[in-house]
């Protein structure tokens, strides 16, 4: 299938998200870069043999971070104010304290929402008029990390007329494509740029009278491309840097602000024979492996880390054998202690949803609990690590919520509702 007719099928399939691991194949991306860096770690995402020498079930190489102490493993929650990472996640004496949620809102009233571990507002951290977030992480520095989305400040209260919200649309009323910025969101709601990233090509033509829009895309016609923001996802590591992921780049950000490319690939479909390797949409954190985690748009899978670089264990063929029926989109993607790396999908068409975790040994997404409704998109998604629960962001309608997947039983209930004409919740990260 050319890039031209992938363009022209509707919005639904292109944001389509189903099972299809036979689209799937494990492959090594060859980036000519070592992963550079330093202090990030040298993890290689899999798990060893070893000893278990305090007898909690976990070896070193399993992820025990203290194999003296048998109420020290990745199993064992975190307990309050003894000084101990008793869950080995990276952290000490953590407490969850509920979530913090990147809200859409119209006539410029988009923020932060915090809430508790049981869906109460507890506070709103109103945004400037020209920041409309997209995505949100925890900064363990404290406050978060947005990236924002600038056409959504012109759109925010209007509607595309495909999805009934903030999405994009087959036609001139909604862009597929801007530029976006990283910020940093101190707890006190003070609000520091830390980067503007965007596609040259594009960003000049999005310069001109929107009239010359056309003839200067031409091959860059935004159709040729996937939704959103250019800034895909945006992370802190344990180190201070902040790992930034767009659609065919993964950059790292010093404390100085410096940037160093750790991995590129090919992602856009403008050009006649170009091969898609992946879009790069979400990026999670594996404490134990030092491993940063990068979901592809359609459903692939890669890692990163200092040792092997960046890794493609999961892609998806787009060629003539393409079924757009069969693949998945991941909403974001989380990490868990004894779990792996965690997403959610949806087929729109269908509306087969799923719980899906990444098997690396096995390269591919592995459904854990999945169920049908074609009325609610997931958008994001985070988790409640020590409880195994997962929080996914959702819309449908004027019905925004965010629901919750049950890690003890795969039940699934409501977290926070809002019903609402001009509301969105995107991103979605926990608090500690």
């Amino acid at each position: 299938m050319s890039p031209r007719a992938l363009a022209l099928l509707p919005l639904t399939l292109l944001l389509a998200c189903a099972g299809g691991d036979d689209l799937h194949s494990p492959v090594k991306t060859d980036t000519g870069d070592d992963g550079g860096g330093e202090g990030v770690g040298d993890g290689g995402g899999e798990d060893g043999g070893g000893v278990d020498e305090d007898g909690d079930g976990f070896t070193v190489e399993e992820g025990d971070c203290d194999d003296t102490d048998f109420r020290v493993n990745p199993a064992w929650p975190e307990e309050p104010d003894d000084g101990v990472d008793n869950d080995c996640d990276g952290r000490v004496d953590e407490e969850w304290r509920g979530f913090a949620i990147a809200t859409q809102r119209g006539a410029a009233r988009s923020s932060v929402l915090l809430v508790d571990t049981v869906g109460r507002e507890e506070d709103e951290l109103t945004l400037p008029e020209d920041v409309v977030p997209w995505g949100i992480s925890e900064d363990p520095a404290g406050g978060w990390l947005l990236v924002s989305y600038p056409y959504f400040a012109e759109v925010a209260a209007g509607y595309s007329p495909l999805g009934e919200g903030l999405v994009p649309s087959l036609d001139a009323s909604v862009p597929w494509y801007q530029p976006s910025t990283l910020w940093s969101l101190g707890a006190d709601g003070d609000l520091v740029e830390r980067g503007s990233f965007g596609d040259p090509d594009y960003d000049g033509c999005f310069a001109l009278p929107e009239e010359a829009w056309g003839e200067c895309f031409g091959e860059l016609d935004p159709r040729l491309h996937f939704y959103g923001p250019y800034l895909r996802a945006a992370l802190a590591l344990p180190d201070g840097r902040v790992a930034v992921l767009l659609p065919g780049a993964l950059l790292l950000i010093g404390a100085g602000g410096a940037t160093e490319e750790l991995a590129r690939w090919s992602w856009n479909l403008a050009e006649e024979g170009a091969v898609f390797e992946m879009y790069g949409n979400a990026l999670a954190w594996d404490p134990r492996t030092a491993t940063l985690g990068v979901a592809d748009l359609l459903g692939g899978f890669a890692t990163w880390t200092e040792a092997d670089g960046f890794v493609q264990h999961s892609q998806v063929d787009l060629g003539e054998s393409f079924d757009p029926d069969s693949i998945f989109v991941n909403a974001g993607l989380t990490f868990q202690q004894g779990v792996g790396f965690t997403a959610v999908s949806t087929v729109y068409g269908t509306g087969a949803q799923a719980v899906r975790v990444f098997d690396l040994p096995a390269g591919r997404w592995e459904a854990t609990v999945d169920w049908t409704d074609r009325l609610i998109t997931p958008l994001g998604l985070d988790a409640e690590t020590d409880s195994g629960d997962v929080y996914v962001t959702s819309k449908g309608g004027e019905y925004r919520s965010v629901f919750r997947v049950r890690g003890a039983d795969g039940s699934i209930d409501d977290f926070l509702n809002v019903v609402e004409s001009d509301v969105n919740f995107w991103g979605i990260a926990t608090r500690y």
